[in-house]
């Protein structure tokens, strides 16, 4: 159900994006009920703060990982 309102809310800031020439964002924000600071954010390519951060840390576990023959916890 969550995934599903994820890819519902693409589909909605896609639509926005195709029509900001004709309607005002805020508007069609409002009445398609999603935030004008949520779309902003995805059409900006929004990133959770210390994003970049996770993923240094995963690259540095993924090393770990293949370093140690793909062994994971103790033996």
């Amino acid at each position: 159900m969550i995934a599903s309102q994820f890819q519902e809310r693409s589909v909605i800031y896609k639509f926005i994006r195709l029509h900001q020439q004709i309607y005002p964002i805020e508007k069609m924000c409002k009445v398609m009920g999603v935030g004008s600071r949520s779309y902003y954010a995805w059409k900006n390519g929004f990133k959770r703060a210390g994003g970049s951060k996770v993923a240094v840390l995963q690259v540095k576990i993924k090393a770990i990982y293949f370093k140690k023959k793909q062994r994971y916890g103790s033996p």
